[in-house]
């Protein structure tokens, strides 16, 4: 069949090429419709202010990874809680100097709105690392384990993460820069590489929904806490809580030797 400009098509021809014609026409009107809905929905989620949003703090569940020298030990909540190396006598947020094992430590905390966006609050530790045993170093890896169930209550989220480092040379009560005394705790110092930090950073890094994992190569010799700074970002779409919604993310920490 010839389709040539100026060419006379046969009737049915005709009716064949109206009708196909119209069925595209109508197909991409079809898609052009689902897309729109689906934009509109996501504006709808990021641009939506309630005042009526239920308000919540959240508490983190941190754990460690097996292995057969322990090098993690866990932030918990509570006063003298948080089982650490001997030397180590107290975290970076933690207001106390423990004793028999165990400080006290600040978890990280803020309090979510429904549909509002918001940031870390209250900074706190996640885990004390000890490398100070290893000849190489530490490669450590933070997981947030309970993806799904956070994405249930925020659309997205950067929660920043910061490393401080602690050896054991101070003595007394005013302890060296970098050093635990026994009884004046331990003075952190960030581990970006300025004067004597081991260059573990060179800025806060951030966890994420996207990703939700972040490592860390921590030099030999000192002992490390990792942190959760203020600031960050969030948007809160509910405030539920069950076995498939959560407000508080759970981390999960592995540490392997060079």
């Amino acid at each position: 069949m010839d389709e040539r400009p100026g060419t006379t098509l046969p009737a049915s021809a005709s009716r064949a090429y109206l009708l196909a014609g119209t069925r595209r026409r109508s197909a991409l009107r079809r898609r052009f419709l689902a897309l729109g809905v689906a934009v509109l929905a996501v504006l709808g989620a990021s641009m939506g202010v309630s005042f009526l949003g239920a308000t919540g703090t959240t508490q983190l569940s941190v754990s460690a990874g097996s292995s057969s020298t322990n090098y993690v030990f866990p932030a918990v909540a509570g006063a003298n809680a948080t089982a650490v190396p001997a030397n180590v006598t107290s975290t970076k947020y933690g207001g106390s100097v423990g004793s028999g094992g165990s400080v006290t430590a600040q978890l990280p905390s803020w309090s979510p709105v429904a549909n509002t966006a918001g940031s870390v609050t209250t900074p706190g530790d996640l885990a004390i690392i000890d490398a100070t045993s290893v000849t190489d170093g530490l490669l450590v890896d933070v997981y947030v384990t309970n993806l799904a169930a956070l994405q249930s209550d925020y659309s997205s989220f950067a929660f920043p993460v910061n490393v401080y480092y602690a050896s054991t040379s101070g003595a007394g009560s005013a302890p060296l820069t970098g050093a635990c005394s026994a009884t004046a705790g331990c003075n952190w110092q960030p581990a970006n590489g300025t004067g004597s930090a081991p260059n573990v950073l060179t800025s806060v890094t951030y966890l994420t929904n996207d990703s939700g994992v972040v490592s860390f190569n921590l030099p030999p010799g000192a002992y490390y806490d990792i942190t959760m700074e203020t600031g960050g970002a969030y948007y809160c779409t509910a405030t539920t809580s069950s076995a498939t919604a959560s407000l508080s993310p759970a981390f999960y920490f592995t540490a392997q030797a060079y």
